[in-house]
């Protein structure tokens, strides 16, 4: 990579640290960006990772701005409601376009929420207004669509369950959302189902797609990841 640097948003939380790692591995120069009154020993893991520091308020497009100039990216690793997805990530946003950054890759990390009508996932519809933002925005973007993380489906016992259809399942997302509305909460049991319920549903999967791009990895089903921590033989990948 070339000398510029990549700055992190959300570098102090789970995925936004793997970012990090796995840029500065890559032999990126990368800078964390972290809020006032991060845990020391969140900001301390980040600079033995080898990123460099600045502690902002992200409301604040100046102070947000003068930190990501002379970046090549800016990457979005913010996860919340709508105060973070819309709000916090808008503010970067206008700081990364006012330091001339020439990209902005969003935190999405996701199924295809394009090709889902909006109402059926609340965290997907936070990302779809978002990238409303996004689009009016005189910057070159890259979203970021994984569908889910198979790794974090080990570690449980898993056993055959049917609910029913997609017309269950929807109707039980509805009661849960009555019963336990998880008022403020990221992921309250019913966010869970939704995604479940997107992700059967068919339309927001992922094609085509472009593994083909990326010969140094060694791609793996879901199946290969549940037999192989079935055998205990952990990741099937070799890593």
């Amino acid at each position: 990579m070339d000398g510029s640097a990549i700055v992190v948003a959300g570098a102090s939380g789970n995925l936004g640290g793997r970012i990090v790692k796995a840029l500065v591995e890559r032999g990126a120069a990368v800078k964390a960006l972290v809020r006032g009154g991060t845990a020391p020993e969140k900001i301390e893991r980040l600079r033995k990772l080898g990123a460099a520091i600045a502690t902002v308020e992200l409301g604040s497009v100046v102070q947000t701005a003068a930190a990501c100039a002379g970046a090549a990216c800016v990457v979005s690793a913010l996860a919340g409601l709508r105060d973070v997805i819309v709000d916090s990530q808008a503010s970067l946003l206008g700081a990364t376009v006012a330091a001339g950054v020439p990209r902005f890759i969003p935190s999405d990390y996701s199924i295809d929420f394009t090709k889902l009508p909006a109402g059926l996932n609340r965290n997907l519809d936070l990302r779809r207004e978002f990238h409303e933002r996004l689009d009016q925005a005189s910057i070159s973007a890259t979203t970021i669509f994984n569908g889910a993380f198979a790794e974090m489906l080990t570690g449980s016992e898993f056993r055959l369950f049917r609910p029913g259809g997609l017309g269950m399942l929807g109707a039980l997302i509805k009661i849960a959302r009555l019963i336990a509305p998880g008022k403020g909460q990221l992921y309250p049991a019913w966010q869970g189902m939704q995604y479940m319920h997107n992700m059967f549903d068919g339309r927001a999967m992922l094609e085509p797609l472009d593994n083909d791009r990326y010969p140094g990895i060694h791609w793996t089903t879901a199946r290969d990841v549940l037999l192989a921590n079935q055998a205990g033989g952990g990741d099937p990948s070799g890593h």
